[in-house]
């Protein structure tokens, strides 16, 4: 097939900005304002979230037997080298970490001018990663790190991803996708971490080709917060703690863990291809 064709074929195979903001738009009526506030009523935190993730993962999978392209284009399930997703490891322990850093002054910042992360939130946000028991701990997993590593990535990094990459070019990708997953979550509070997140996650996905180290540094990001929580509330252990500030030579050599990890990770030829764009862009991270 031509080039040409090719381009035509991405064209119509990938979703449109348009299709886009309907998905992005159904998701968060879907699963934060239907079915969260229903299942936290009846049952316990950790399930109400599972059942949202579900629905993201529900939502990706209809929308991809609608588009004629293979779910393995769509959602860029491509392959990736091992090495890619061990550095993938320290990148992104070190960004989460960095990140939760940056949310804590915002936080501050916003706390005086009387803009503090609501009393609510802040119960629901601990409430959903408490593990008191073996049964909490499984269900904390699965619900705080497993379900949104895989249906967020799914939806951010790939679809969404992949069809702004396409129509609109790499640096909206990475940018635009970023900002769908920031405002899907409903906290305005931490929309700046939850952007730069998404951000990372997108440089990722674009560096390798594949939605892979995505999903992985997800879960990271969310494991760290997780085991952070409950490091402190039952072992008194304040390392991961996200109130947590840490010392300038802490954050120095996290950010030299994260510039070399990323720079490693650049070098590393991705097996397969990202989709033709329909239009020229300029290279971003390059």
């Amino acid at each position: 097939m031509s080039g040409e064709g090719l381009l035509v074929t991405a064209e119509y195979m990938y979703p449109s900005l348009r299709k886009i903001l309907y998905l992005a738009l159904g998701t968060a009526v879907l699963s934060q304002l239907l079915l969260f506030p229903v299942f936290a009523q009846r049952f316990s935190p950790q399930l109400s979230l599972i059942a949202t993730e579900l629905s993201v993962l529900w939502l990706v999978i209809l929308f991809v037997r609608w588009q004629p392209g293979a779910a393995e284009e769509l959602l860029l399930l491509n392959a990736t080298p091992l090495r890619a997703l061990i550095l993938t490891i320290p990148l992104a322990l070190s960004g989460s970490l960095l990140i939760s850093q940056f949310d804590l002054h915002w936080g501050r910042f916003l706390s005086t001018l009387g803009y503090a992360l609501p009393l609510h939130i802040q119960r629901n946000l601990i409430e959903v990663q408490l593990a008191g028991d073996l049964a909490a701990l499984l269900f904390g997993l699965v619900a705080v790190v497993l379900s949104p590593g895989i249906a967020e990535e799914l939806l951010f990094r790939g679809l969404v991803f992949a069809g702004l990459y396409v129509h609109r070019g790499p640096r909206l990708a990475v940018a635009g996708a970023g900002l769908f997953f920031a405002l899907v979550h409903f906290n305005p509070w931490q929309l700046p971490a939850l952007i730069l997140l998404g951000v990372l996650l997108g440089m990722l996905v674009y560096w390798t080709h594949s939605i892979y180290p995505a999903i992985l540094a997800h879960m990271l990001n969310n494991a760290l917060s997780f085991a952070g929580l409950n490091l402190k509330v039952y072992w008194g252990l304040e390392a991961l703690a996200a109130d947590r500030f840490y010392s300038p030579p802490l954050v120095l050599a996290l950010l030299l863990v994260f510039a070399a990890s990323a720079l490693r990770l650049r070098r590393i030829p991705p097996i397969m291809p990202l989709p033709p764009k329909a239009r020229s862009a300029t290279s971003l991270f390059t």
